[in-house]
């Protein structure tokens, strides 16, 4: 099993979140990861208060750009 950082999980969910057209699916296979994992970490970030919404959300909303390290 492959541990990802901090910082990647929060700039993936930020990739995911970017986009409201975007699908999860899409996301995860753009960073190789699968689509369960994504989704867990949007879904603990969201009640965390890490993550906005999909629908409002964006890269801005994390106070950085949507790059993954």
């Amino acid at each position: 099993m492959e541990v990802h950082l901090p910082e990647f999980k929060a700039d993936a969910v930020a990739l995911y979140l970017a986009d409201p057209a975007r699908t999860i699916a899409s996301a995860a296979r753009d960073l190789v990861i699968s689509r369960e994992t994504l989704q867990l970490w949007a879904r603990q970030a969201q009640p965390a208060g890490t993550a906005p919404e999909k629908a409002a959300a964006g890269a801005e909303a994390f106070g950085r750009p949507a790059t993954l390290r």
